[in-house]
């Protein structure tokens, strides 16, 4: 999330940032330009989703994935553009990072803690904790109570 969801997108068109561009399901692998939109109220679809996750998995750790995001969307979409100036961001990748924060925030708030890509961390994730990797040329701030994984 918020990349990989091109079937939710599909099934709830209103939870994709054109929701009049019929979206199908994908049938083949790999990176599609459909990302969620980065409205409050599909961040709720998201979190009723994990929360829907955490009732059946007492697991500490919940992985969102969080990669391979692209940004075309949101570059193209007023709407997008314009919660970006709202919620006082430079641009997509802080978008995305805001994006993530609110899914870490969730389940920090329901003691779990959140797992994502290294990607997560392009739009420099704020008040986190300190993240590094051995062999990574950049050190980030991540979300509270997140783990960091990367491909080596």
């Amino acid at each position: 999330m918020p990349g990989h969801m091109r079937a939710a997108i599909a099934a709830y068109p209103e939870l994709g940032n054109f929701p009049s561009r019929p979206v199908e399901v994908a049938t083949t692998w790999g990176i599609h330009d459909e990302v969620l939109n980065p409205e409050e109220r599909t961040v709720q679809f998201c979190t009723d989703i994990l929360a829907e996750v955490l009732d059946v998995f007492d697991s500490e750790f919940v992985h969102i994935g969080g990669d391979e995001c692209p940004k075309s969307e949101w570059r193209a979409s007023q709407r997008a553009q314009q919660l970006i100036s709202e919620r006082g961001l430079s641009n997509e990748d802080e978008l995305q990072s805001w994006f993530i924060r609110q899914l870490a925030a969730f389940l920090a708030d329901n003691g779990r803690r959140m797992i994502g890509w290294d990607e997560i961390i392009e739009g420099g994730l704020a008040d986190g904790e300190r993240w590094s990797c051995p062999g990574a040329a950049r050190r980030a701030e991540s979300p509270p109570r997140t783990s960091v994984t990367r491909w080596s």
